[in-house]
């Protein structure tokens, strides 16, 4: 529990700006429904990342803030914040020690790169902040 390393990606002005925390907590449920047209593959996932009361994690590119969806886009550099918007943002199981990346920069995008070529990538679907013991909750796809 808590033993995994795990990079937020948000993306920003056409760049994926990489956010990697480690002590993260990730849980892959993977189940199927029988459909009319056949088997529908379903999974969720769920994720702890552990933060302190003001919203700030360590980082392996240096402590990050979180912020709202639309103040992270407003932002003129956010190289020092984070933010989790649902069905925009991912998350990758693993460690990113590059740059921020530019998405035009592959044919279809960098996600759906990462997606294709990569196991352990979830899209953020939801995300809720607790205050007693501080901690975001986020579910994936």
């Amino acid at each position: 529990m808590y033993d995994r390393t795990l990079t937020i990606f948000n993306i920003h002005h056409g760049f994926w700006y990489p956010t990697t925390v480690n002590k993260c907590d990730l849980k892959v449920k993977l189940s199927s429904n029988l459909t009319v047209d056949g088997i529908n593959d379903v999974g969720s996932v769920n994720i702890v990342i552990h933060c302190n009361r003001n919203r700030i994690v360590k980082s392996y590119q240096g402590n990050k803030a979180y912020v709202e969806p639309k103040v992270y886009a407003s932002l003129e550099d956010p190289s020092d914040y984070f933010t989790l918007t649902p069905e925009v943002d991912f998350i990758y199981e693993g460690e990113w020690d590059k740059a921020p990346v530019e998405d035009d920069a592959y044919d279809s995008g960098f996600y759906h790169m990462m997606n294709e070529e990569k196991d352990g990538v979830h899209m953020i679907q939801t995300n809720q902040y607790f205050t007693l013991i501080p901690h975001f909750e986020i579910g994936a796809k």
